[in-house]
């Protein structure tokens, strides 16, 4: 099987004397080149060919925020499954969904014991559980006190319409021992170049439905009307700089739309003066009103931030573990500024790992977060990240996820993953952080005058 290549063109120039002209679109055809696999600690394969580690692309995808798949879990044996392997511990199954519109389902089988589990994938989609591995996670990650975790990348075999042979698609898989469910996010991208305004450089398309599907919702054909891709993103990468393709997007001062098929073998790059938003700006503005904010008793929603590290923040993988502070701040926010100082003061009064303080900034700059993290991160003892949304308000974690209005705004989620208490506001005196933390029975020292 020959690897798929990421094939780039523009609309046909209609000055022949411009080539170099930013508004009239420029073309170039890419060969073949490997599927990129972003998961470094895995060996994947699919065709003999290796999926190598993206580097030359001036981009990581490892710290670039993704949206996960829940795979909920069920003791009921999928049809398509006819061969499996022997199994040591509780069984379930579960489905991934791929392919445009998700028409391909490959089973999965979570094999549980007390301290262990195995998870074997039908990645060819044969049916066969016992021809993709021995069931065994490529990573295994255990601290004391808490229950192990795994996490591996995988090669599926998708068919799309206009391919005659299957074709490798990527995803990482994590699992926390005594969960119900499994998680998976995309661990690959189409990769190859592409020449705008003269210049030739390195170009991807990121899939974030976690489905291998590449279509960015606009027609190879033309038109301009709203992409029809409206569940997740898919990006495109010009240069290390990525944007959502299922709107307009401006580069280098140049208002651009961009076109591609399900599978991401070929994708247009073409200037228009027409301003497309994203179909889910105007969805997200009315949720936003709608939504009120996150109140005791509901469950903490999956949500992206990136940490100061530029890791990806897993809020989920803490809960179970330690009570946990979610404080939403931003550094333009003067009570914000106080009551992370009143946080600061709390901190050292608490017993050692029964809480952790996730100061999440929103509706701010990378900048200004990396300067505040800078001068306070050994003065404040808190777990740092950030919406990577910025600014933008519409899209913002604080309104969108938790239905904030104002912030300062504290969380306090129990063990069980749900909210306790959402604090509004903050002021030196105020000790309803500390209210909420006795009432789940966390010791708190006195304060030292």
């Amino acid at each position: 099987m020959n690897p798929r290549s990421l094939a780039v063109a523009a609309l046909a120039t209609l000055c022949t004397t411009v080539a170099a002209n930013p508004f009239a679109p420029a073309s170039a055809t890419l060969t073949s080149e490997p599927t990129k696999i972003i998961d470094s600690t895995a060996a994947i394969t699919a065709g003999g060919e290796a999926m190598e580690a993206i580097g030359r692309l001036g981009f990581s995808l490892g710290t670039m925020r993704y949206v996960p798949t829940r795979i909920e879990l069920t003791t009921e044996k999928p049809a398509i499954v006819a061969i499996e392997p022997d199994y040591e511990g509780e069984v379930r199954y579960g489905l991934v969904q791929l392919g445009a519109g998700g028409v391909q389902a490959f089973p999965l089988v979570l094999d549980t014991t007390e301290h262990d589990c195995r998870l074997y994938i039908d990645t060819n989609g044969n049916g066969d559980l016992t021809d993709d591995g021995d069931g065994s996670w490529p990573n295994r990650r255990e601290s004391e006190g808490s229950l192990p975790s795994f996490s591996g990348a995988y090669a599926f075999h998708v068919s799309y319409d206009d391919t005659e042979e299957p074709l490798p698609f990527g995803l990482n898989f994590y699992h926390r021992l005594g969960d119900e469910s499994v998680m998976m996010y995309r661990a690959g991208a189409m990769v190859g170049e592409i020449t705008i305004a003269g210049e030739t450089m390195p170009v991807a398309l990121v899939d974030q439905s976690n489905t291998g599907d590449y279509s960015t919702g606009f027609s190879l054909d033309g038109g301009y009307g709203p992409s029809n891709r409206s569940d997740y993103s898919v990006v495109i990468i010009l240069n290390g700089r990525s944007f959502d393709a299922r709107g307009s997007f401006e580069y280098e001062g140049v208002n651009y739309i961009a076109r591609s098929v399900s599978d991401g073998a070929r994708i247009i790059v073409e200037p228009t003066p027409r301003i497309i938003p994203l179909p889910e700006r105007l969805e997200a503005r009315r949720e936003t009103a709608e939504r009120t904010m996150l109140a005791a008793g509901d469950e903490i929603p999956e949500f992206e931030a990136v940490l100061a590290s530029g890791e990806p923040l897993d809020l989920h993988e803490m809960i179970g573990e330690r009570v946990i502070v979610l404080d939403l701040w931003a550094t333009w926010c003067g009570p914000c500024k106080v009551g992370m100082e009143h946080l600061a003061a709390l901190e050292p009064r608490l017993d050692d790992g029964e809480v952790v303080i996730v100061a999440l900034n929103v509706q701010d700059t990378q900048r200004a977060f990396d300067t505040f993290v800078d001068a306070k991160q050994d003065e404040y003892d808190f777990v740092f990240a950030r919406d990577p949304i910025g600014r933008d308000r519409d899209m913002s974690i604080a309104g969108r996820i938790f239905g904030v209005r104002g912030i300062p705004a504290t969380f306090i989620i129990g063990l069980d993953g749900t909210v306790t208490s959402a604090i509004s506001g903050a002021s030196a005196e105020d000790t309803r952080v500390e209210e909420a933390l006795r009432d789940l029975g966390v010791t708190i020292a006195d304060a030292v005058n």
